[in-house]
């Protein structure tokens, strides 16, 4: 007898915790704040990923920026110890985005990718 009540009263908490879930979401879907405060959290993430867009093509834009002025000066002939940090300027941001690629490519670090945090140049 105490197993079968004791299987009453579970299957009376299962049903009444799935009543009470069905009733907040309902609400929750029903009022007011909280359908203003999901557009405005949307909000936000339109202007973060308009920001980091923005941000994202700046460097993109300077970094073309360095790389035309670093092909010109080797182009009008200029040499000497400042074309050589230059080249190791190129080196060390070509072994960076080489490194962080290859990083991403193994299976643990699949969430990095995802989450958006290595940005393609």
């Amino acid at each position: 007898m105490d197993k079968e009540n004791k299987k009453l009263r579970t299957e009376a908490k299962k049903d009444w915790n799935q009543r009470v879930r069905a009733l907040v979401d309902f609400v929750k879907r029903k009022d007011k704040r909280v359908q203003a405060w999901k557009t405005e959290q949307d909000i936000r993430l339109k202007e973060k990923e308009a920001v980091l867009a923005k941000k994202v093509a700046e460097d993109k834009a300077r970094r073309q920026e360095e790389r035309r002025q670093i092909w010109e000066s080797s182009k009008n002939g200029h040499s000497g110890a400042h074309d050589d940090k230059e080249l190791k300027v190129i080196l060390l941001i070509t072994l960076s985005t080489l490194f962080k690629l290859n990083c991403c490519n193994n299976r643990e670090n699949k969430s990095i990718k995802r989450n958006g945090m290595l940005r393609k140049n």
